[in-house]
């Protein structure tokens, strides 16, 4: 995954400054998540879970032939469950 070029849209971006993550960060989570699993919602989304710093974060991304269009950064209080 980490040849395959991410769209950060600006929704995302706002979220990654809120939470004080790095795209590096979000890179890494993407590459080696602690869980990955379908999101809710569905249309071909999916969750990647991982941490940063002490901190737990929860990517929503939708992949989009060759690319990764992230739709999402939060930030949860404890690990996936």
């Amino acid at each position: 995954m980490s040849r395959t070029p991410l769209v950060i849209e600006r929704h995302v971006r706002r979220r990654m400054a809120l939470y004080h993550i790095t795209a590096d960060e979000v890179t890494r989570i993407l590459e080696t998540p602690a869980l990955r699993r379908p999101n809710k919602a569905g249309q071909g989304c999916q969750e990647a879970w991982g941490q940063a710093g002490e901190r737990w974060f929860m990517v929503v991304y939708r992949p989009e032939g060759d690319r990764i269009v992230l739709v999402t950064v939060e930030t949860k209080r404890r690990g996936p469950a």
